[in-house]
């Protein structure tokens, strides 16, 4: 290995793309082992994309005019006093530069001629920086301006890092022999830096911005270790506009990736293939959601634990995407041995094939690894009983031995509720008073509001654990626990553990009261809506047939139990494609609640909304909107919150888009999105699928902003649930 100073990445970047290396470059590349195999995959990676350019998107210039470049970057930008080139790459240049009027120091990227071309690039430019200039979060990089060049370019002043691309920083760790972490404190460092990295994506994705491009060329590690997402991909071209693809920042000292970014393809796949999402080379941009950057923020994990992509990409480019899409990617510990089950699954989950399967969030993801670091079980593992029973003796060891005791505080009531649990005496637990204290626990709204995620989550988990531990032989008295158990779950997101509780109190029922008709009934009910929300659709069908069938007997027609259930079948039928027969359910019931409670009672407004689903998705768009504005009425006039006014307003924006009223439909969900996250976590479904249909709308190139635009694609149907 050479003494001297490894080649820049930006030089890296411009000798794979066919520049002669100078005479001290060749020197240096013909004596250190590193830099060739960087040059070596740089060359490898542009022949795969000039390939793809050439063969997908003939149309597309896959690089802007060098000319026209330099005379961007020389350009006079009104406000910045320009100090000299940080790096150029296929977007434009990024300049050292001075706000005059503050005197700080900034980074300014001048986007090249033509990568806006377009009014609705502009728009796009405009929308996304102005959403990016008010996002603040140390592990974003901060947007101060943008704007007009006087010859009428584009550019942005971001904040200046001083510090290297991770992709430098990995590669300077596997020069040193430092790589990949295999010391307990080097892999603690990497996860807590990923973890970091994750929440800066989340507060992106709350801005309702997709980045798409995320790959550790784009992520600045500052001279403290902290970690910087860039390059946001705000100037991603149009189809068929010739742009290149690109981003807000390219970074101080760029990297060989930096210019091998895709040209904008057939389905405007926009993304360096490593990190890639499935979906995102299958070419419907319909598909793209947040969870793309799940996906490239399970790869960068991968490589951070491993030095390794998770998918070796080899040969033509046809055989690339076929292992995007196909080739299961290797866990960490194959190569990593320092790795254990644990972090495995959790990177697997990130990395799935199927966005469903993946965590439904940045936010999620960052949560499971924090969770990792702390020693509690992850989502990744859950449904373990000996997982979940070795997480808690690893934690708490002599205190699990002996005795475990747990309070909960009711924050602001002063009010401590507490469950004594021993291993010497499990039969506490069966005591009235004990049970009492835990339907207490479970049924607080006002304790749910005020602890955290992960408390919650292990208040959740604990309480689990102790009644499976003590009261599965009392069916009795337990089924009621685990059913509002399940519910809790249920309303946290946590869908597989509420089936679990739901389908334990029904066995608990069928053989402790047979005959309690309600109860059973109630029980199909609920873990229907848990198979629903699962995807299970022909489950829940039965489920909520048989939960229907006892509602009838029991109360018979006109009632509400039996309104509840019609909607609840409708709304799996309609999931089911037999649509005639979900709107005929939906009909039923809306007609039933209005009988029952009038036209201005929360229950028939719920209706109209579920209607109104179903005929958004039969096309009939003003019939929905129509729909969904008397829902809203009757829901802002009730205070309905989340299941109401939340719910009516996500549906209203998909509506409204499909109408191409655009600005509508934007407005629409982000007053979705601010009312569901005043009673649900950032990362609960609910939130996630607000966030996911907005950032489809801001960034989704068929979004009309022009006159004949087309409406945009279809997208999936929101994932409420009928009350």
């Amino acid at each position: 290995m050479s003494a001297e100073k490894c080649v820049g990445d930006a030089a890296i970047d411009g000798i794979a793309e066919g520049r002669e290396p100078t005479e001290r470059e060749r020197r240096h590349l013909d004596s250190c082992d590193s830099c060739r195999v960087r040059l070596e995959s740089a060359r490898r990676d542009a022949g795969l994309l000039a390939e793809l350019a050439a063969s997908a998107c003939p149309r597309v210039s896959s690089a802007a005019d060098p000319a026209g470049a330099d005379a961007d970057a020389a350009e006079e930008i009104p406000g910045y006093r320009l100090l000299g080139e940080i790096h150029r790459g296929a977007q434009g240049a990024v300049m050292r530069a001075v706000q005059t009027a503050t005197q700080r120091a900034v980074a300014v990227k001048v986007l090249h001629r033509g990568a806006l071309a377009t009014a609705r690039q502009r728009q796009r430019f405009e929308r996304e920086t102005e959403l990016l200039a008010t996002l603040r979060h140390p592990n974003v990089v901060t947007v101060f301006d943008a704007g007009r060049t006087r010859s009428g370019g584009f550019f942005l002043a971001m904040e200046l890092l001083e510090g290297s691309t991770l992709d430098s920083m990995l590669e300077s760790e596997r020069a040193r022999g430092a790589f990949p972490p295999a010391r307990r404190a080097a892999l603690r460092e990497a996860l807590e830096r990923f973890a970091a990295l994750a929440s800066g994506v989340a507060a992106i994705h709350r801005r309702g911005i997709i980045h798409r491009d995320l790959k550790p060329q784009n992520i600045i590690v500052d001279r403290t270790g902290a970690p910087h997402v860039i390059d946001f991909g705000v100037a991603r071209p149009e189809q068929g506009d010739g742009g290149a693809g690109g981003g807000a920042g390219d970074g101080a000292g760029g990297s060989a990736g930096d210019s091998r970014l895709l040209a904008t393809l057939e389905g405007e796949f926009v993304g360096t293939l490593a990190y890639a999402a499935p979906e995102q080379v299958a070419g419907d941009p319909a598909l793209v959601d947040i969870r793309v950057d799940v996906y490239a923020l399970g790869a960068i994990l991968h490589r951070m634990l491993t030095g390794r992509a998770p998918i070796e990409l080899t040969g033509s480019i046809a055989a690339v995407v076929d292992a995007i899409r196909s080739a299961e990617p290797a866990p960490p510990s194959r190569w990593n041995p320092a790795i254990d089950g644990e972090l495995d699954r959790v990177v697997l989950q990130a990395l799935a094939k199927d966005p469903a399967e993946r965590y439904e969030s940045a936010g999620a993801l960052e949560r499971d690894v924090r969770r990792h670091l702390a020693g509690d079980p992850v989502d990744a593992m859950r449904g373990g009983r000996l997982y979940l029973l070795r997480k808690a003796l690893a934690r708490h060891r002599a205190a699990v031995i002996v005795a475990s005791l747990f309070f909960v505080m009711l924050l602001g009531f002063g009010i401590t509720m507490a469950m004594l649990y021993a291993k010497a005496n499990a039969a506490n637990l069966a005591r009235q008073d004990s049970l009492t204290a835990v339907l207490g626990i479970l049924q607080s709204e006002d304790l749910h509001r005020r602890i955290d995620e992960e408390t919650a989550t292990r208040l959740l988990s604990r309480i689990e654990e102790s009644l499976r531990g003590n009261l599965m032989e009392q069916p009795a008295d337990a089924w009621a626990h685990f059913r509002e158990l399940g519910l809790r779950q249920l309303r946290r997101g946590d869908h597989t553990s509420a089936l679990r509780q739901f389908e334990t109190a029904l066995r608990m029922v069928h053989s402790a009261d047979p005959g309690n008709r309600r109860a059973i009934a109630d029980l199909h009910h609920q873990t229907g809506r848990a198979l629903w929300f699962l995807r299970r659709y022909d489950e829940a069908l039965r489920e909520y047939e048989a939960s229907l069938a006892l509602e009838r007997e029991l109360h018979g027609e006109p009632s509400e139990a039996v309104a509840a259930g019609l909607t609840h079948l409708g709304a799996t039928l309609r999931e089911l494609g037999r649509l005639d027969e979900a709107e005929a359910a939906q009909r039923r019931a809306l007609e039933m609640r209005r009988r029952l409670h009038g036209p201005d009672d929360p229950r028939y407004g719920a209706s109209l909304n579920n209607l109104g689903v179903l005929l958004r998705e039969r096309g009939r768009h003003e019939e929905a909107i129509s729909l969904f504005e008397q829902a809203l009425r009757i829901a802002r006039a009730s205070d309905a919150g989340v299941e109401g006014i939340g719910a009516a307003l996500h549906n209203l924006g998909l509506a409204q888009a499909r109408l191409g009223r655009r600005d509508d439909a934007v407005r629409s969900l982000e007053e979705a999105i601010a009312i569901k996250r005043r009673e649900l976590e950032d990362d609960h479904p609910s939130v996630v699928s607000s966030q996911n249909e907005l950032a489809r709308l801001r960034g989704d190139a068929s979004t009309p902003t022009e006159p004949g635009a087309a409406p945009p694609a279809p997208t999936a149907p929101a994932r409420t649930p009928p009350p």
